[in-house]
């Protein structure tokens, strides 16, 4: 490991708002960060995501940093933490989606036909694999789970505008996909849109 690489002018420096400490910070530490969250999250894209994540967090809490203690520790709990609370919300994101499919599931036609359940299932997940992930999750934490923009905005760690164009572009995206399906489809999105 690298920890004895920064020392403490460029701790000193990023809580300063030097964005080349932050940088130079990044360069030393990104694998190691990488390779814990991806151990918790044996995921390559969530752990590249959550990378990201976890350097922006560091920037926006640099004045935490105890310029006397090494960063790796304060990285390491960063990481910890957003892994933990992407598992979280992948938890919750599957407990939205099997809601969803019951909810299809009692309100179609065709609910005491499984395969045709089946089938729509599959259609619902391949509209949603369709989306970028933050979309996806907006929409799902949104319409599903019924959580405003502000609590999306803080467990996404992003802006509540952000959120809501994430949201609308979401939708946009489902309906231009629905409108190639069949009918099933479209309860799905009516349901989506009554919430």
């Amino acid at each position: 490991m690298n920890h004895a690489k920064v020392d403490i002018q460029t701790i000193i420096d990023l809580k300063n708002g030097d964005a080349y400490a932050l940088a130079h910070i990044y360069a030393i530490y990104t694998d190691q960060v990488y390779q814990l969250a991806f151990m918790l999250l044996k995921d390559s894209g969530w752990s590249e995501d959550l990378v990201q994540e976890v350097y922006l967090r560091l920037w926006n809490v640099r004045d935490e940093l105890d310029v006397n203690k090494p960063i790796w520790p304060f990285l390491y709990t960063l990481t910890k933490r957003a892994s933990l609370n992407k598992l979280r919300s992948i938890r919750r994101s599957e407990e939205a989606f099997e809601r969803l499919l019951t909810y299809v599931q009692h309100h179609s036609e065709s609910a005491d036909q499984p395969f045709l359940n089946k089938e729509l299932a599959a259609n619902i997940k391949a509209c949603f694999s369709e989306l970028p992930l933050q979309q996806e999750r907006a929409i799902i934490m949104s319409k599903v789970e019924g959580m405003s923009y502000k609590e999306i905005a803080e467990e996404l760690q992003i802006s509540p505008n952000t959120v809501k164009n994430h949201i609308v572009q979401a939708l946009k995206t489902l309906r231009n996909s629905s409108l190639s399906k069949d009918a099933l489809h479209l309860l799905f999105i009516m349901y989506l849109l009554e919430k």
